[in-house]
């Protein structure tokens, strides 16, 4: 039988090789299947909690997010210290309970990070009011736990955030004032860095000792020269500071601030009455390393030699 003679027969073949013929603006089934694929980790992703230095928590929440996959703050994404503060963000009965709640049977609030960092001193650097801070101290947070620096969360708290709310709540739970970090700091030293006169303050009122000094004999005093804060050098000489105590090269205060130029605090050295003509290791009096001519005439007048 012709083909040409049954119309009907052409017309069934011609159907046939349609449905085989690739649509080239169509994705074969295996570009389908990668398309599926991205779009389903694109919204995996767009679902994942936004962390936050402070809390680990999506910032959109108040710092009380759920954690991947809605469970509470048990999700492995989110480190139980960051969790914890998230939770104690909460505030009140609601924040212990949920902190107790997150917390396994057995398990301690101070369960530390591989650096020795607990929920305490995340919660006391970084969170803004000291809600989190009370809320974790409640439920048994040990105020003068140390990280494998020698630091507590007064420590860090003075320096890094400088929040005197949340420093004077660890004061008040009994943080001892005048513990140092390997390196001899304390958290009087870590304020003044931060230039946080108002932690300052808190901590001089608390009992800081203004002549601590750290491993090199640094002074609290020397430590105020940082900034080149006259208010801050002025605060410690008021709380008591000694005027001539000498670091680890035999300098002063006084020595210092003259070699680098400081004149309103040389000024306000000499007249608290600071050693004009105290030596260092090297024999060098404040007038021999000054440089600047003001300070120099500022040494010389007060019997500088």
């Amino acid at each position: 039988m012709s083909l040409t003679k049954c119309p009907e027969i052409i017309l069934f073949i011609l159907c046939l090789a349609a449905c085989h013929v690739p649509d080239a603006a169509s994705p074969s089934r295996g570009e389908g299947r990668k398309a599926e694929t991205a779009q389903n980790e694109q919204n995996e992703q767009n679902e994942r909690p936004k962390m936050t230095r402070s809390s680990g928590w999506d910032e959109d929440d108040g710092g009380r997010g759920r954690g991947r996959g809605g469970d509470g703050g048990r999700g492995k994404s989110v480190s139980l210290q960051n969790a914890l503060v998230g939770l104690a963000a909460n505030n009140g009965e609601k924040g212990m309970a949920l902190v107790r709640d997150r917390l396994a049977p057995g398990q301690s609030v101070d369960e530390p990070t591989a650096d020795g960092v607990t929920a305490l001193m995340i919660a006391a650097q970084y969170e803004r009011t000291p809600g989190a801070v009370h809320v974790l101290l409640a439920v048994g947070a040990n105020v003068n736990a140390a990280d494998k620096s020698g630091n507590t969360a007064l420590i860090l708290a003075s320096r890094s955030g400088g929040y005197a709310a949340n420093v004077k709540a660890l004061l008040d739970a009994g943080a001892e004032v005048n513990a140092k970090n390997r390196d001899g700091h304390t958290a009087l030293m870590q304020a003044i860095l931060g230039n946080h006169l108002d932690v300052m303050q808190a901590l001089i009122e608390a009992g800081a000792d203004v002549n601590a000094a750290d491993k090199n004999g640094t002074t609290v005093l020397m430590y105020a020269l940082s900034y080149k804060n006259l208010d801050a050098v002025k605060m410690v000489i008021a709380a008591g500071a000694q005027l001539d105590a000498k670091n680890g090269w035999g300098a002063t205060a006084l020595m210092q601030a003259a070699e680098y130029g400081m004149a309103e605090i040389v000024r306000e050295l000499i007249a608290s009455g600071a050693d004009i003509n105290a030596k260092d290791n090297m024999g060098r009096t404040a007038l021999s390393v000054a440089k600047n001519s003001e300070i120099k005439e500022l040494l010389k007048a007060a019997g500088g030699e």
